[in-house]
């Protein structure tokens, strides 16, 4: 049913690109920066998704920033998943939750950078 949890997939690949662009056209000059999701659970669904949504949101804002991946180092599998479909090729940045990486948190952005291929990485969930 597409159903993944508290999230669901788009039902229409074209709806979903009108609403990223309509969207990111609205918000141009004011917002620059759009994350893709939030904890994605398939590789093969996020790696389309990113695609999609990159394209969209490149054709309403040219300058603007797509991050995604909202992973964290235990997320091997889907990462090395991801990279192998090609979804680091539809996204700008990298971000990522850390949480109790408290004296090791400059480490475990290095690493995960590293495993993205030297994307700079951004933190948008994390905690002590």
């Amino acid at each position: 049913d597409g159903s993944q949890g508290y999230t669901s997939r788009p039902r229409n690949w074209s709806e979903w690109e009108t609403y990223v662009e309509k969207t990111v056209g609205h918000f141009k000059g004011r917002v620059r920066v759009w994350e893709v999701w939030n904890e994605p659970q398939s590789a093969d669904f996020y790696a389309e998704l990113c695609r999609r949504t990159y394209a969209a949101a490149k054709r309403a804002d040219p300058d603007c920033l797509v991050i995604g991946l909202s992973s964290t180092l235990f997320s091997g599998g889907f990462l090395r998943r991801f990279v192998e479909l090609g979804g680091l090729n539809h996204l700008d940045e990298v971000s990522a939750h850390f949480y109790n990486y408290s004296s090791g948190l400059a480490e475990a952005f290095k690493k995960y950078s590293q495993l993205l291929g030297g994307k700079p990485v951004w933190n948008t969930e994390g905690g002590g």
